[in-house]
């Protein structure tokens, strides 16, 4: 890959991501956008290495035991915790999910940190006023390449909607090379 040719790579990803925020409520029910995405549908697309992580309590533990199965560079973890990260699961113990990453990371010489903030409102009495934000921050280093990607969502909604908006910021060395903003307002279908 030539010396920028991944900065090329990484603006044609941003500029052409979907808004995934949104996919949850825009396909409230099982459609073909769920199989779509699914890695059971052909293992042999998987190309680079898989870090798979579930808990006993999560209903995707089967996804890892069948990733290490089907996958030719895999490792699996699955544990005694629920639908978290493994590190923030209850019930316990947890591990250290930021250093196994890290430690698979390691593997092909790349160096990454990762910063989350979530937070969330709801007025006493008043379910529609539920808010919700999380803040990302992702960097990665490997020899000259230091990259690092800000995002930014929140949803809220009302008696007929939600709302998301979000915004994504990709930094080469500190400058920023690509940036995106989504809004979406999504009709609910009152599961």
């Amino acid at each position: 890959m030539g010396e920028d040719r991944w900065r090329e790579l990484w603006r044609h990803r941003i500029d052409h991501a979907r808004f995934a925020p949104a996919d949850c409520p825009e396909h409230q029910r099982r459609d073909t956008f769920w199989k779509q995405g699914s890695v059971a549908e052909d293992y042999d697309a998987i190309e680079v290495p898989v870090l798979s992580v579930s808990g006993w309590a999560d209903g995707y533990t089967d996804a890892v035991f069948d990733l290490v199965e089907h996958v030719d560079v895999c490792r699996g973890i699955v544990g005694p915790w629920d639908h978290k990260y493994p590190n923030d699961g209850v019930p316990g113990p947890t591990i250290g999910f930021l250093q196994e990453g890290v430690y698979v990371l390691d593997d092909i010489g790349t160096e990454q940190s990762f910063t989350r903030v979530r937070s969330s409102s709801i007025v006493d009495g008043d379910p529609l006023s539920a808010q919700a934000s999380v803040v990302c921050s992702a960097t990665y280093r490997r020899d000259d390449w230091d990259v690092r990607v800000d995002s930014h969502i929140e949803m809220c909604c009302d008696h007929d909607s939600f709302t998301l908006t979000a915004s994504l910021i990709a930094h080469d060395a500190g400058e920023v090379f690509a940036e995106r903003t989504f809004e979406r307002r999504i009709a609910r279908d009152h599961l």
